[in-house]
């Protein structure tokens, strides 16, 4: 009798994080075998062939580390055939991976720019239970292994990756390591429609079932070119399981602290990017965090795109022009920066 009642209990919890974490998973897209723990390093590197004013259209291959969880991390990289005017530290989202970014870091190399990738911890080729995470600060600090350089730092993060460049940078300027600037895309920061009782919920759930795979969403809807939603579907890489427990629970907090953070000073260079038809994170989420922003935040750019749904950022033709854009405003920062070095009061710092 005891063990038929743990396990109609064990049932009973199951469907209720179902049902009171829905709302939550809306923020994230989902993916693949749940049985998969991880795909391991790739070691060979492909080499350089000079190509459209890019080095390669081929990333670098197994550069990576392991983390403070003893983890193998794996990274990849693009860059120009010229010395770089800045990095560019790409964050991608849930369930997928750094390789599905390969256009944008292409693209961003014939810019001038370097850009590092990494799959993080459970996702893609890096290790780590699939789609689990013990605590959100983990992403962060891998994160943040990449972000030592000489040259301008940018963080660029999509979706889950978003909210996570926003911590990372939140942490920077806490060491007192300002950045060149933050660029998101359909970032997850409130929740829309809130709901207060979803944390407490969610963080019982996750304390008695931290790994238990929660609600599925379709990926139908992600992209409005299906041959996008198609290769989502059949990557191996793209996990496909249900998010687990612990890392819904984490997730917001997570936006929690980074609304907080954002409100109370950020002065950073910022630049947010949101299509109107994304179903999976609510484009008036993004209008409500960024009209909130710290007074010390004065450079930011909104970017709402008219018709557009949540990965817009592989849409063709026109993920091309954003990805331009955001180009544009980062080269632009870079300029602003030299300029700032090139000053007598820049001078002087340096010496």
């Amino acid at each position: 009798m005891g063990l038929s009642f743990l396990f109609t209990d064990y049932l009973v919890w199951r469907v209720a994080a179902s049902v009171a974490l829905v709302r939550v998973l809306r923020f994230l897209f989902e993916v693949a075998d749940p049985k998969q723990r991880s795909i391991g390093f790739i070691k060979d590197k492909d080499q350089f062939n000079e190509s459209r004013g890019a080095q390669s259209d081929h990333p670098v291959l197994g550069e990576g580390f392991v983390n403070r969880q003893g983890l193998r991390i794996f990274v990849r990289s693009w860059s120009p055939a010229e010395p770089p005017r800045g990095l560019v530290v790409l964050c991608h989202g849930f369930a997928e991976h750094s390789g599905r970014y390969q256009p944008v870091g292409e693209r961003l190399a014939r810019w001038g720019f370097r850009v590092v990738a990494l799959d993080h911890q459970g996702h893609g080729r890096s290790e780590g239970l699939r789609g689990y995470v013990e605590r959100f600060d983990h992403f962060v600090d891998d994160v943040l292994r990449l972000t030592d350089d000489d040259l301008p730092i940018f963080l660029l993060g999509h979706s889950m990756g978003g909210l996570i460049a926003l911590l990372a940078a939140c942490r920077r300027l806490e060491r007192d390591e300002p950045l060149a600037g933050v660029l998101v895309s359909a970032p997850p920061v409130v929740p829309i429609p809130p709901n207060a009782s979803l944390a407490a919920i969610a963080r019982a759930i996750s304390s008695l079932l931290p790994k238990l795979q929660l609600t599925v969403l379709p990926a139908n809807d992600l992209c409005a070119d299906a041959q996008i939603v198609h290769a989502y579907l059949n990557d191996p890489l793209v996990y496909r399981g249900g998010v687990r427990a612990r890392l819904a629970a984490e997730l917001i907090s997570a936006m929690k602290r980074a609304r907080e953070k954002l409100a109370a000073s950020f002065p950073l260079p910022v630049y947010l990017a949101h299509g109107t038809r994304d179903t999976t994170v609510h484009p008036d989420g993004s209008t409500v965090w960024f009209r909130a922003l710290a007074p010390d935040c004065t450079d930011k750019t909104f970017n709402l795109y008219d018709g557009l749904f949540h990965e817009f950022l592989f849409q063709t033709p026109v993920a091309d022009k954003i990805i331009d854009d955001m180009a544009l405003w980062m080269d632009q920062r870079c300029e602003e920066d030299e300029d700032e070095q090139d000053s007598p009061e820049g001078k002087a710092r340096a010496d």
